[in-house]
C-alpha cells in the first residue's frame, strides 16, 4: 500500500517561505491604513478655533520635529526589515500622508485667522484638495494664496515637496538597498553555517575508487 510523503502530510520550510511575503506585504498595507484612518479621525477631531493662529504654527513646528524623527526611525526599520523595499515603500506612504495632514490643517487655521489668506475659505475637506494639488504640482488654481504669509506656507511646502522626491526617496531607496544587501549577506552565511554543521551521514559520499 502506497503510504503518503510526510511532505504532503505537513508543510514544510519551502511553503512557509511562500507564505511569508504574502504575510509582510499584508502587514505593511494594514499598518498604513490604520496610521491613515487614525490621523485623518485625529485630522477632523481636533476644533479649529479662537486661537487658530497659534494652533497652526504648534502644528507644523511638531509636524516639522515629526517628520525628521519619523525619517530616522524609518531608516532604521527599513535596515533591520525582512523585506527592506516593502518598508521603504511604507515609509514613503506613511510621510505623503503625514505632509498632507500637517499643512492641510495649517492651512485650515491660517483660513480662520484671516479669511483674505485665501481666494476662498479653507475648510478641513478643501484644504487637503488644496495640499494634495500642491504636492501633485497639479495647480488648478481654483484656490490660491494670497497674503505674504500664506505664500509662504505654501512655498514651504513645496519645498518639501521637492526634499521628499528629491532627498527623501533617495535615502529610502538606499537604505532598502542596504537592507537587502545585508539580508542576503545573512542569508549567505546562514547558509555556509548550515552546509559546515551536516553530520557525516548527511555529508555527500565521496566517488568510489576501485575498479570494475
Amino acid at each position: 500500500m502506497m503510504s503518503v510523503s510526510d511532505d504532503r502530510m505537513e508543510p514544510g520550510p519551502r511553503f512557509a517561505d511562500e507564505r511569508q511575503p504574502r504575510r509582510l506585504v499584508l502587514m505593511a498595507i494594514v499598518r498604513v491604513v490604520v496610521l491613515t484612518v487614525f490621523v485623518m479621525a485625529a485630522y477632523f477631531a481636533v476644533p479649529v478655533g479662537q486661537d487658530a493662529d497659534g494652533l497652526g504654527v504648534t502644528v507644523l513646528v511638531i509636524g516639522a520635529v515629526g517628520f525628521i524623527g519619523a525619517l530616522v526611525y524609518q531608516v532604521r526599520q527599513i535596515l533591520d526589515s525582512p523585506a527592506p523595499q516593502l518598508r521603504a515603500a511604507e515609509a514613503l506612504a506613511t510621510t505623503a500622508v503625514m505632509v498632507i495632514v500637517v499643512f492641510a490643517f495649517t492651512y485650515a487655521c491660517m483660513s480662520v485667522t484671516d479669511a483674505a489668506s485665501f481666494s476662498e475659505p479653507i475648510t478641513k475637506v478643501n484644504g487637503l484638495y488644496f495640499t494634495v494639488t500642491v504636492l501633485a504640482t497639479v495647480g488648478f488654481g481654483d484656490i490660491a494664496a494670497r497674503t505674504d504669509a500664506a505664500r509662504l506656507v505654501v512655498t514651504g511646502q513645496m519645498l518639501l515637496d521637492l526634499l521628499i522626491v528629491g532627498v527623501v526617496v533617495k535615502v529610502l531607496i538606499g537604505a532598502s538597498r542596504i537592507g537587502v544587501e545585508r539580508r542576503r549577506s545573512e542569508d549567505a552565511t546562514a547558509r555556509a553555517t548550515q552546509l559546515g554543521g551536516r553530520s557525516p551521514v548527511d555529508a555527500p559520499e565521496p566517488p568510489s575508487t576501485s575498479n570494475p
